[in-house]
């Protein structure tokens, strides 16, 4: 194996102290000694074997499509709310990048009822009638039903 090390602690430098203090320990102390190696043992191998973090580790940037599924939204609402600059991001680019945290404290933070976009109009929804001009009571022809009687 490797010469692992964390902190001042080396692989090595563990296998060595705990050979030494096996052969200085008491016959009657390797019992409780073999005891500790086993839960030293079922730690790491707790370690080992537990699930991967979530992928949304603090710090870690990550596209619309995870924040659009954390805050239940559309991943266009995400991308229009950063545009708006209402939630923080980074651009990478033509990339836009989200630190989670960074999002769900804003979110708190803010006054933002419901994380959403504002409704964009429809075009030419300012004008009478809608696109076309005609009147809401318009049939096909584009004339009220009295006129076309006439």
């Amino acid at each position: 194996m490797g010469d692992f090390t964390k902190g001042c602690v080396t692989l090595a430098g563990l296998r060595s102290t705990l050979a030494a203090a096996i052969v200085d320990l008491p016959v009657a102390d390797l019992p409780a000694a073999v005891g500790a190696f086993e839960e030293a043992k079922a730690e790491a191998l707790r370690r080992l074997l537990a699930p991967p973090a979530s992928r949304a580790v603090v710090g870690e940037l990550v596209p619309a499509e995870v924040v659009a599924k954390q805050f239940h939204l559309a991943v266009s609402s995400v991308h229009e709310l950063a545009r708006q600059g209402r939630i923080p991001h980074r651009m990478f680019g033509r990339y836009r990048r989200f630190d989670l945290a960074e999002v769900a404290a804003e979110v708190a933070n803010s006054e933002i009822d419901r994380l959403e976009p504002p409704k964009k109009p429809r075009r030419n929804e300012h004008l009478v009638g809608g696109v076309t001009g005609r009147s809401p009571r318009a049939g096909v022809g584009g004339a009220v039903e009295s006129e076309r009687r006439a």
